[in-house]
């Protein structure tokens, strides 16, 4: 029986992806690098990655020479500019009403930093529908790894195979699969990801149908 919900952040609850890519864009500009000449199937595989592991994996895609530290730093300068224009994904309102009144328990798993997480969550009005937080900075392996879902069900306490996922990414997938749990995907309607989804148990075409996916599960 599912006891507890755990969302993904980017491009499951607010549309970012292009606001990070735009960030690493005004940051590799610097060393005369362009980051929208990466491969599609190399940006399929930054999706629901850790910021860290996104930076590490454009320097050898691009073959830049910098620093994954100064990348990041040279980044989040760019990011704090643009992050105040992030939108929620279609259906979030709908969404937000559900998570409201449900009785399940409710936790944010994301591979991007506290401090970015903590700006949408205020942004969005999400601070007191969240019992757990969980963010870059408390694990030590990005999705598909299911590191990051383990901890967010050791922290609700509540056992894997009573949590569900809701992700936008084929790692996030194959993270909450080899944590235990069961996940719905939601299909990004705004952009095009390359993201199969394939694997999860439901998939919704936006985050108003999520509550219906639910109870097919339940």
């Amino acid at each position: 029986m599912i006891k507890a919900l755990i969302f993904d952040l980017d491009d499951t609850l607010v549309s970012s992806s292009p606001l990070h890519k735009k960030a690493f864009g005004v940051a590799l500009k610097k060393y005369k690098v362009d980051v929208y000449k990466i491969t599609k199937t190399q940006e399929k595989n930054l999706m629901g990655r850790t910021l860290a592991d996104v930076a590490r994996l454009l320097i050898e895609y691009l073959d830049v020479n910098v620093s994954v530290e100064t990348l990041l730093a040279e980044r989040e300068k760019a990011i704090l500019k643009i992050l105040p224009t992030v939108k929620a994904m279609p259906g979030f309102s709908v969404l937000k009403k559900f998570l409201q009144k449900t009785e399940l328990k409710k936790a944010v798993a994301t591979s991007t930093y506290k401090r970015y997480a903590d700006f949408i969550l205020k942004k969005f009005k999400l601070q007191d529908i969240f019992q757990v937080i969980i963010t870059a900075d408390q694990i030590t392996k990005s999705k598909p790894d299911p590191q990051i879902f383990l901890l967010a069900a050791k922290k609700l306490k509540i056992k894997p195979k009573d949590c569900l996922v809701i992700e936008d990414a084929d790692n996030g997938i194959k993270a909450a699969k080899a944590a235990g749990m069961k996940v719905i995907a939601v299909r990004n309607s705004l952009f095009s990801t390359g993201q199969s989804l394939k694997g999860a148990d439901q998939i919704a075409n936006d985050l108003s149908e999520v509550e219906k996916k639910i109870k097919l599960l339940n």
